[in-house]
């Protein structure tokens, strides 16, 4: 590698200068020039060398330091007074021009012809959630005396005189055929607001024999009423498919209007299970009110529901009419609420809802609910009811008759068959739930359990085969044997129930092992958990 060579030439140094020469061109120097205000002449005499840019720079005068700069003057914000009054005069103006044009507005609405008929498209056009929830009524639709009707506005006619009367408006809404009750109309507005806590909620079950409805429920007048019962396999439990059911058009303990031939019948049937797919069935026939004995043809409906075998998913649903017409129920267990929703065979909408959702832990027990049947064009649950159930109807007597599982018609003109059979669904998918329930807690769904069979009413609903030991066989409907002693297990039930939830845990122990032969019962209901 050969030496540099100090005479050379650098290509770098620009102009043919020699390395430790300064060359003849400068560059501007610009950190003192705002806008370049001097001549090309004075920029290259002061122009620093290229040379300087690789060197460091060391100045010889100290840093100035940099004053901040004072800072202007703010301009007046303050208004004149003459402009306030200007402000002020406009604004008076443009006030009285709304009012002569709302006055305007009012006027010519009066001139108008009142409607005969409500306007149910204007109705139904300017209502929303807050005007109408979900299974609620929260208005009057009925002027009492002194007051006026509900009035919907609409946006531009925000200013309407008080003097109108508002029932010319064509934005009345229109009032439905049944008026809305009033709290005191209804029929368990007697009843406490129940607790909150599902054990106090069940003591308030065993006192009170019933569930108060939900004030949003708005409830037509009752026009039939049925009453059910049922026929058990031989050493089961309350949560395997039972043998039978009926619905009475009376109840079990009115001896003399009870008839042994009900309204509705229903039997269960299941097929399948080890290498084939299992398959649960019903029939339900239904006695006309015509109807002799020489009757052969009853109408029957049929329902039946596939599940896969090895996952135990539904492959199909389907509930038959009895005329052929095919129904496919969907059930739903939301947070708030169970519901089973279907197109009637009317071709309208219906949605059976419950008031709470369902569940069989933490000291709920599955009948403190009440159902209620919705229906509408376009969404059921801002339509009316048509029908509710109950597990306890809150029936009382002298005799120490225990409720009943009653059924509420409200509407002639529903098919009430297909009210009845679409309850039946409901209910068989809610056991399903249950059944899954204990499957997946076990423990807790046994203390529950215990609990719930401390009282009369609880024992009645989660049955087992002894309960019924003693009665004559040919009884079509199960009555507990001990039921004569239901004012005395009531108020045992509510000492226990009182207490903390340390000794409601303790009083499920011994009511479990007050089963006496219950507990046999239980055991052989253990293999039912997956039927259906």
């Amino acid at each position: 590698m050969s030496s540099p060579n100090p005479n050379q030439r650098s290509p770098y140094l620009g102009f043919g200068a020699q390395p430790n020469q300064r060359p003849s061109s400068y560059y501007p120097d610009n950190r003192h020039s705002q806008g370049y205000p001097q001549g090309y002449q004075h920029q290259v005499q002061n122009a620093i060398p290229p040379g300087s840019y690789a060197q460091p720079h060391y100045a010889d005068a100290g840093p100035i330091a940099e004053l901040p700069a004072p800072m202007p003057t703010a301009p007046k914000t303050t208004t004149p007074a003459e402009q306030l009054d200007e402000d002020e005069k406009l604004a008076r103006q443009i006030s009285q021009m709304e009012i002569e044009e709302a006055r305007s507005r009012s006027n010519s609405a009066l001139t108008q012809p009142p409607r005969i008929k409500g306007d149910t498209t204007s109705g139904a056009q300017y209502s929303n959630q807050t005007y109408q929830r979900p299974h609620s009524y929260s208005l009057s639709t009925t002027a009492s005396l002194g007051q006026e009707p509900f009035l919907r506005a609409r946006p531009s006619q925000t200013h309407l005189s008080p003097q109108i009367s508002v029932s010319s408006l064509p934005e009345v809404v229109p009032a439905p055929v049944y008026g809305t009750p009033s709290p005191q109309q209804l029929p368990t507005a007697h009843l406490p607001v129940p607790p909150a806590d599902p054990v106090a909620l069940a003591a308030y079950l065993e006192h009170h024999r019933q569930l108060p409805y939900p004030p949003q429920w708005v409830l037509p007048p009752v026009i039939a009423e049925f009453y059910g019962s049922f026929q058990h396999h031989p050493k089961s439990d309350w949560l395997e498919p039972l043998q039978g059911y009926q619905w009475h058009t009376h109840r079990t303990s009115d001896s003399l209007h009870y008839s042994s031939s009900p309204a509705f019948s229903t039997a269960f049937k299941m097929k399948g299970g080890t290498f084939r797919d299992p398959k649960f069935q019903w029939s339900m026939t239904s006695k006309p009110p015509s109807a002799g004995k020489q009757e052969k043809h009853l109408p029957t409906w049929t329902y039946e529901l596939k599940r896969d075998s090895s996952t135990g998913m539904r492959k199909s649903e389907i509930l038959t009419a009895p005329k052929g017409r095919e129904l496919y129920p969907t059930y739903v267990h939301a947070i708030n609420y169970d519901s089973l929703r279907f197109l009637g065979l009317d071709g309208k909408r219906y949605q059976w809802v419950s008031q709470s959702p369902i569940s069989s832990l933490n000291g709920s027990r599955y009948d403190m609910i009440r159902h209620a049947l919705f229906t509408g064009n376009e969404d059921p649950l801002y339509g009316q009811i048509v029908a509710d159930h109950a597990f306890l109807d809150g029936f009382a007597d002298a005799h120490g008759s225990l409720p009943d599982e009653a059924l509420y018609i409200r509407s002639s003109s529903v098919d009430v068959g297909m009210i009845v059979a679409t309850l039946q669904v409901l209910k068989e998918w809610e056991l399903d739930f249950i059944r899954k329930e204990k499957r997946k807690y076990p423990e807790a769904f046994k203390i529950s359990e215990s609990l719930a069979r401390q009282g009369t009413l609880g024992r009645m609903r989660y049955w087992r085969s002894a309960d019924f030991e003693g009665r004559p066989p040919v009884s079509k409907v199960p009555i507990l044997k001990n039921a004569a002693d239901a004012p005395q297990v009531v108020g045992d039930a509510l000492g226990t129930l009182g207490g903390d939830s340390g000794s409601g845990g303790d009083g499920g122990g011994g009511g479990g092992d007050g089963g006496g032969g219950g507990g046999g019962g239980g055991d052989g209901g253990g293999g039912g958990g997956g039927g259906f």
